[in-house]
C-alpha cells in the first residue's frame, strides 16, 4: 500500500529521514520506483512523492508501527497496522513403516497418521496423492473422521489418513503420501518390504 507526501506549503521541503518504529520488522518500505520518497528528496510547493509499504509478518497476531517522515517542515506520521495469519498442517507420525509382508497373503493391517491444522486459518484439503511405489500402498477412505479432498479443518481440528501395504513382489517398497491444500503441502513417508515365503 502507499501514502502520498504532499508539500502543501509555499516553500521547498527537503526530506531528512523516513523512520519505522513499533513492530518495524513486520513492515518494509519499498524503494526504487520513480516518485518514491527518500531522504534528501526535495519537494517544491505542490510537489508530492510516494511512500510504498509492504506488510510481511514473521509471526501471527496483530502488528502496528509508525512511519515518521522528518524534514525541514514539521514531522508527519503514518500509522501502519496488519494481522499475521498462518495456514499450516502437520502430520503425526510422519512415517508409516509396515515392515515385511508376504506377497501371497494379502495386505497388512492398515496404519494411520493424523493431520492437524496447526495454523490460525481454515485449511481446505484438495488432494491426497500416492507417489513412488504407489501400487504397493492403498489409501483407505470412507471412515468417520478420515481426510478427504473436501475436508475443511478449522484451527486445531484433525482428520485421519489410513494406508494399507499390499506388496505385489519381493523387495523394499517406498512411497510418499502427499496432502495438498491451501496450506503448504505435507508428506507422509511409506515404507515396507515384500517377502516370498515358500
Amino acid at each position: 500500500q502507499s501514502a502520498t507526501i504532499l508539500n502543501a506549503g509555499t516553500e521547498p521541503v527537503t526530506l531528512i529521514a523516513l523512520t519505522l518504529t513499533g513492530h518495524a520488522t513486520a513492515f518494509e518500505r519499498l524503494t526504487g520506483a520513480g516518485g518514491d520518497c527518500a531522504a534528501a528528496t526535495v519537494l517544491q510547493a505542490g510537489d508530492r512523492c510516494t511512500v510504498r509499504m509492504r506488510f510481511d509478518p514473521q509471526s501471527t497476531g496483530s502488528r502496528a508501527a509508525t512511519l515518521t517522515v522528518t524534514s525541514n517542515a514539521p514531522a508527519i506520521s503514518v500509522a501502519l497496522s496488519g494481522s499475521g495469519i498462518q495456514t499450516q498442517l502437520s502430520q503425526a507420525p510422519a512415517t508409516l513403516a509396515f515392515g515385511a509382508r508376504d506377497v501371497d497373503t494379502g495386505s497388512t493391517p492398515s496404519q494411520s497418521t493424523t493431520i492437524t491444522n496447526t495454523g490460525t486459518e481454515t485449511v481446505a484439503l484438495t488432494d491426497l496423492t500416492l507417489t513412488g511405489d504407489s501400487t504397493e500402498f492403498e489409501l483407505l477412505t470412507g471412515g468417520a473422521g478420515e481426510c478427504t479432498t473436501t475436508t475443511a479443518l478449522q484451527s486445531g481440528e484433525t482428520c485421519t489418513v489410513r494406508v494399507l501395504f499390499d506388496p505385489t513382489s519381493p523387495g523394499s517398497k517406498a512411497g510418499t503420501l502427499t496432502i495438498g491444500s491451501n496450506a503448504p503441502p505435507i508428506g507422509v513417508a511409506l515404507t515396507g518390504r515384500g517377502v516370498q515365503i515358500e
